[in-house]
């Protein structure tokens, strides 16, 4: 009875291994990503997937038992003996980008990661390989592609400086020469000219901003946010010494940041502060930070008009305005730019509001430990 006990036992032991023998080929056979296994103590390859096998162009029986260099897809055999060496003395290896070669001779760009495992008293060597050519493809026409679109859009925008000049001087030599024989609506037009050269300055520069922000090198360091962003709004402060505006600042966390760029975030979002808040008698700014799932939260509230969040989606949308245009100064560029900085900076931008209650624009960072 008890012998019958025992078989019944390892029968159920087999079929466990069987199952679980079954569940990793079926694994092993439909990963969407290469995978080679390589006997540690032989060098020789013992099993190779469909997809690996699709990816290279071998059949199972053209690499079994051969050396991973003796398959052809390294065009140097001796680096890849020296990869192989590296792997065996560090048990794991990872490299973004390895060019290999295809049986018909095509040369592919493969993520590869290795490590070595034991099962028993035998060691396995690991080879997970992963096809990056078309992500990689697509990677260098989208990066050709903004850079295209950078130089397009410094050229036009330096093109557009000329002419924008050349209004700007007969303007003035008509307001300076011409000012006696103009009526009234006649100098009104002067100056809406005047206002909508300032306009289409300052457009200019904030898409050079935009077309920058994406890719020029950043160079982070530990600030003080707090003095950065008091610095900003007395700056700003300085162009309507008529208002007032009372701003309370939190404590604000240190950030590791390109200062360059955050400067840019915190007059983007002070402006606006100062912006829709111009119809209150007083305009009251409040500035904080909280920390949350290791990121500093930075707030930045103000009781001016507000928006409807139907639309907050338009926000960070580049020529996006939620106001009637002209009843507010500004290009529609602002949020456009912060939004891709902080994202630069690894963290996400986002707003809330209601209709004349004000509004409050929120950015994260990671936070500085």
């Amino acid at each position: 009875m008890k012998n019958n006990k025992v078989k019944q036992s390892e029968l159920e032991d087999f079929k466990k291994i069987a199952i679980a023998e079954e569940r990793y080929r079926k694994l092993f056979d439909t990963a969407e990503d290469g995978i080679l296994l390589i006997d540690f103590k032989t060098e020789k390859i013992i099993d190779a997937n469909a997809h690996l096998l699709g990816v290279l162009g071998y059949s199972l029986d053209e690499i079994i038992g051969k050396k991973f260099w003796e398959i052809g897809t390294f065009r140097d055999i001796q680096s890849a003996k020296v990869l192989f060496e590296e792997l065996q003395f560090k048990g794991s290896i990872r490299h973004e980008s390895l060019p290999l070669l295809t049986k018909d001779g095509q040369e592919i760009e493969v993520e590869f990661v290795s490590s070595v495992y034991s099962v028993g008293t035998v060691k396995t060597i690991q080879c997970n390989i992963r096809d990056i050519t078309k992500r990689n493809k697509i990677a260098n026409e989208v990066d050709k592609s903004r850079k295209d679109l950078e130089a397009f859009t410094y050229s036009v925008s330096h093109d557009l400086r000329a002419p924008l000049r050349a209004i700007d001087g007969f303007s003035k030599i008509l307001v300076e020469e011409y000012t006696p024989k103009l009526d009234d609506e006649g100098k009104r037009i002067i100056s809406v000219i005047g206002q909508s050269i300032s306009l289409m300055e300052k457009l200019i520069d904030d898409l050079l901003i935009l077309s920058r922000t994406g890719s020029q090198p950043m160079t982070t360091q530990e600030i003080e946010m707090s003095d950065m962003a008091k610095v900003v709004f007395e700056e700003l402060k300085k162009s309507v010494p008529e208002r007032k505006i009372t701003v309370n600042f939190g404590v604000l966390p240190r950030a590791k940041v390109d200062p360059i760029l955050m400067r840019q975030v915190w007059a983007n979002l002070l402006s606006n502060a100062i912006k829709f808040t111009r119809l209150r008698e007083e305009a009251i700014i409040d500035i904080g930070c909280k920390t949350e799932n290791n990121m500093a939260v930075y707030s930045i509230k103000d009781n001016g008009v507000g928006f409807d969040m139907q639309y907050v989606g338009k926000l960070f949308q580049i020529f996006q305005q939620l106001h009637a245009r002209g009843a507010y100064e500004g290009t529609g560029v602002g949020l456009a730019i912060t939004k891709r900085i902080v994202e630069r900076h690894d963290g996400k931008v986002w707003a809330e509001g209601k209709v004349d209650e004000g509004a409050t624009f929120y950015f994260t960072l990671p936070a500085v430990h």
